[in-house]
């Protein structure tokens, strides 16, 4: 049940950090959109209580917040279904640009090559300024202490 709920933690926590820290312009149109969509059904009420199948014209306003949010963002949600992030945006972003890039094979090995190199490097700068962090931190415990 554990592995079920961080599971679904995760996700959850992937999806409000889509819709409200990487995509906030998306969000806020589909707020717009989701008005929109419940003022249209407003207006357009009387016709459509006529519809048996489903009752559109008495659905709440987060309801079509909720929608027109939801479409706003479908082409964010379709991508991360469709490919497997990295966890980093610039390395996730510079992937797709080699995928997208008219690249022959070679031109595409090459520039994972020039990649990983980058990221790898960058990954060494970050613990050798670890390191150096720490042992300033050492220093001056030393002389906190004296």
């Amino acid at each position: 049940m554990t592995d079920k709920a961080d599971w679904l933690t995760r996700v959850i926590e992937r999806a409000l950090d889509v819709v409200f820290a990487k995509y906030p312009a998306r969000t806020g149109l589909g707020v717009v959109f989701g008005g929109v969509l419940s003022f249209l059904a407003r207006v357009f009420q009387p016709s459509l209580r006529n519809m048996e199948a489903i009752n559109i014209s008495d659905a709440p306003l987060w309801g079509w917040l909720a929608i027109g949010i939801l479409v706003m963002h479908a082409p964010t949600i379709i991508a991360l279904f469709k490919q497997k992030p990295i966890g980093n945006d610039i390395v996730d972003q510079a992937l797709d640009l080699i995928e997208r890039g008219n690249f022959t094979q070679a031109e595409k090995r090459q520039q994972y090559r020039n990649l990983i190199t980058q990221v790898s490097s960058s990954i060494a700068l970050r613990a050798e300024t670890q390191k150096d962090v720490t042992a300033v931190e050492h220093a001056l415990q030393k002389t906190d202490r004296n």
